[in-house]
């Protein structure tokens, strides 16, 4: 046998290798947003940049443990989605390289503040998304999760303000911070430090986007209102006489601050729809859920996020007020009757008109992530709520699972699929 012959396995392996690799990321990626799903007005209001791993692409593609970490996702998900076990055992084995590098490097300050370590960390957080999946653990249960979000939330206290002005540091923070809000939201507690906030705060006073106003607000407020609601709940359940005067008093508290909150809320979606329906829009439809119908995926995702936390909050503030009269209501209590328009039933609904959008193959795994937070949301409703409903009818009738399975065989038929044949 020739030289030539021996050497060749050598030489074509790897090539094949690199070239599959290549493929098997172009594919994850394609399937993570097929589209250009952010229309022009969606940009020029700052809607779509959130939870958008586009720009973290870039900067894996420049950075060696971004880039490992972007492959052990890629074997992953590809391998998940087309029931392939080589393909994950690989990609499990490149997510362990890849946690090792991230792990050494939390030792040095130099590459702690670099925007590719922080990418490296978001892309592993979707892969923990993928493991809990598989295994069927609770992200709000999981100690595990919730390290991983106070991780991210470290580094980006590590980084320090300054990296918050640059392009890449300001668009990854945004992607931590919505991860932080939908953790501590499905926790019902606050899970991130101080300083994180802090950093919140500073960005939306030099952007004043919706974006970072809506965010802001979902984490300055709804996991402690959560916390402080469940927290009650059990008082009211087990306390005496005795201590019912005293309990009614903590209620009064609790509403009058979910008032404040529910108002401001209000007061966004106003702003909300006046700043979309100024921004060179003709003829659009009047009230929010007529705008997001009508819109590109930016809106949609800022709406569905705003009517998920009116839901949760509208639903505590009703619940608080029913399990109380089972105890007797006094005079003072009665003047912080709920009005009509706190009606979680209202918010829910639009939200299982919008989910259809998320689960569209145009928005691919991009819309299959967001969806899954408002979608949690309304299920978790219903169910506490033991309703029957139109809406509850349409979103059973739709059947979600149906939905997803179409978008996944919509890309086992496609000819990206045959890169391994």
């Amino acid at each position: 046998m020739s030289g030539t012959e021996i050497t060749r396995p050598s030489v074509t392996r790897p090539l094949m290798a690199t070239a599959m690799s290549f493929s098997i990321q172009s594919l994850f990626w394609h399937t993570y947003l097929p589209l250009d799903i952010f229309t022009n007005v969606d940009k020029a209001l700052g809607f779509g940049r959130t939870g958008n791993l586009l720009n973290v692409r870039s900067v894996a593609a420049s950075d060696p443990t971004s880039d490992l970490v972007c492959r052990a996702l890629a074997f992953s998900s590809v391998g998940r989605l087309h029931r392939d076990r080589d393909l994950v055992t690989h990609g499990n084995r490149l997510y362990g390289d890849a946690l090792r590098l991230v792990r050494s490097a939390m030792d040095s300050p130099a590459i702690v503040v670099q925007d590719g370590f922080l990418a490296s960390c978001r892309l592993l957080s979707i892969y923990e998304v993928l493991r809990q999946e598989q295994s069927g653990e609770s992200q709000s249960q999981s100690p595990d999760w919730q390290r991983h979000i106070l991780g991210l939330c470290q580094i980006v206290r590590v980084r320090g303000p300054s990296r918050l002005v640059e392009n890449s540091g300001l668009m990854l923070f945004r992607d931590v911070r919505l991860l932080a809000v939908r953790s501590s939201m499905v926790a019902r507690k606050p899970l991130v430090p101080t300083d994180f906030v802090r950093q919140a705060l500073m960005i939306q006073l030099s952007q004043q986007t919706l974006e970072d106003e809506l965010f802001n607000m979902m984490l300055l407020n709804m996991p402690a209102l959560m916390e402080r609601s469940d927290r009650l709940t059990r008082k009211i359940c087990f306390c005496d006489d005795a201590e019912l005067a005293d309990v009614e008093s903590e209620l009064m508290l609790l509403i009058d601050d979910q008032m404040a909150f529910a108002t401001s809320l209000g007061e966004f979606e106003d702003r909300m729809v006046m700043q979309y329906s100024g921004n060179g829009q003709n003829d659009v439809p009047r009230g929010l859920p007529g705008l997001t119908a009508a819109s590109g995926m930016g809106l949609m995702l800022l709406a569905s996020h705003y009517w998920a936390t009116s839901v949760s909050l509208h639903a505590d503030m009703r619940a608080l007020t029913t399990l109380i009269q089972g105890k007797g209501v006094s005079d003072q209590l009665r003047l912080h009757k709920l009005p009509d328009w706190i009606n979680p039933f209202e918010h829910a609904a639009n939200i299982v008109q919008t989910l259809p959008r998320f689960y569209n193959p145009e928005a691919g795994i991009w819309g299959l992530t967001h969806g899954a937070f408002p979608l949690g949301i309304v299920m978790r409703f219903y169910t506490t709520m033991c309703t029957q409903s139109s809406s509850v009818d349409l979103l059973v009738k739709s059947d979600q699972v149906v939905v997803v399975m179409d978008f996944l065989a919509s890309f086992l038929n496609s000819d990206l699929v045959n890169i391994r044949k």
